[in-house]
């Protein structure tokens, strides 16, 4: 993913879509365990500097529109709310 975005950066749908398919892939129960959170940090870190001046602002709104739906899940576990708490802010 971070890939994608070092190498196609004006690939806006691509990105979209890749980083929606990442998200669906930490989907469920264990969701937000192991090493998941730190593949989410460099997800969350890649996007945060892609969209640095704002211009992709409708993907990073559909990676949080996602992510609220896995965090609504796993909302119960500890390492969930470190992970949910700030995703794609500030």
């Amino acid at each position: 993913m971070t890939g994608l975005i070092r190498m196609r950066p004006t690939d806006t749908p691509a990105i979209r879509d890749a980083t929606l398919s990442v998200l669906g892939e930490i989907d469920g129960p264990d969701a937000l365990s192991g090493g998941t959170a730190t593949r989410l940090h460099r997800l969350e870190n890649a996007l945060k500097k892609w969209n640095a001046g704002g211009a992709h602002a409708d993907v990073i709104a559909a990676a949080k529109k996602r992510m609220d739906g896995i965090c609504s899940k796993a909302i119960d576990a500890p390492q969930a709310s470190h992970a949910c708490r700030g995703f794609l802010t500030g």
